[in-house]
């Protein structure tokens, strides 16, 4: 039907459509789905790249500035947009646009995504136009609500949100980053957790040593050591340095904003799953991410 409304319309004629917008989506995503079924099943593609698709393709056919939301349901996207935008006031425990997305994705994920150092803040982190805000309510409204009185679900619904809320984040900065920053990342996010604290500390390095920016030759000895003694707070100290010889980069604080953003979201569902499933890879996984190999079989052991 849309792509009827699409081919046979011009744009001198105004067509009035209602539609609910997860009926909408969860129509498309399903036909999407079944179309890729084979593919997915292959591992050719992944079920955010569906996603991703289908979001588009309402976005092409139906804009969202071309859109009128009505108040039908309570406590819903429309409800939240139209107490945030019209004045950013403290409605219903809401003080701004920034304060809304904070606590939703906090509450829905345990994702904590202020960032500490103030480089850090740059006009990437908030949406700045209402079409993107728009698109961000819209995701955050389709998270699923925890209920503290079933643990285990609510677990479940957390780790669901996670995984959906990386998918989207990727995606997000994939447009936003620059193909080489794009690349790290790629690499950073296809490899085992194992090996993600050295793939990115070598990355990083590797990038500096490529843009002529001097730094402690110190540093170069972390990317020389095993995968499994590269620890968390290596990581952390390379990002340091990373984000000070390109002081004033916008981009660049960005890119190191979003790295900590999945990192933290990578943890949080390694320690959600063992939560849920008391899976001894699942723990592996997170302390692969903060310690290395080494310690971590002491932890293992000292949990149990």
């Amino acid at each position: 039907m849309l792509d009827d409304i699409q081919r046979y319309f011009s744009n001198n004629v105004y067509v009035l459509l209602a539609y609910r917008h997860k009926q909408l989506f969860n129509s498309i995503l399903d036909k999407k789905l079944g179309d890729n079924r084979e593919l997915l099943t292959k591992g050719y593609i992944a079920d955010g790249e569906i996603f991703e698709q289908t979001a588009k393709y309402i976005e092409k056919i139906l804009p969202v500035t071309q859109q009128v939301f009505l108040n039908i349901e309570n406590n819903s996207a429309e409800d939240i947009l139209k107490n945030i935008v019209i004045d950013c006031a403290d409605t219903e425990g809401i003080g701004s646009i920034e304060e809304f997305i904070l606590n939703k994705i906090k509450e829905t994920t345990n994702i904590e995504i202020k960032p500490i150092d103030q480089r850090e803040n740059t006009q990437y982190i908030f949406p700045t136009t209402l079409r993107n805000f728009l698109k961000q309510v819209q995701f955050l409204e389709g998270l699923e609500l925890m209920d503290e009185s079933k643990k285990g679900k609510s677990i479940e619904k957390i780790i669901n949100n996670i995984k959906s809320y990386y998918t989207y984040y990727y995606n997000k900065i994939s447009s936003e980053l620059s193909v080489d920053l794009m690349c790290i990342v790629d690499d950073w996010n296809s490899v085992n957790n194992d090996t993600k604290n050295l793939t990115l500390v070598a990355a990083l390095i590797n990038k500096m040593e490529k843009d002529n920016i001097v730094f402690d030759e110190n540093i170069k000895i972390i990317a020389e050591r095993q995968a499994y003694n590269i620890m968390m707070g290596d990581v952390f100290q390379v990002m340091e340095i990373f984000k000070e010889k390109y002081r004033g980069d916008v981009v660049k604080s960005h890119f190191i904003y979003s790295l900590k953003v999945l990192y933290q979201a990578k943890l949080l569902l390694a320690l959600h799953s063992y939560q849920l499933n008391e899976n001894k890879e699942d723990l592996y996984d997170y302390l692969d991410l903060i310690n290395g190999k080494i310690i971590p079989i002491i932890l293992f052991i000292l949990v149990n």
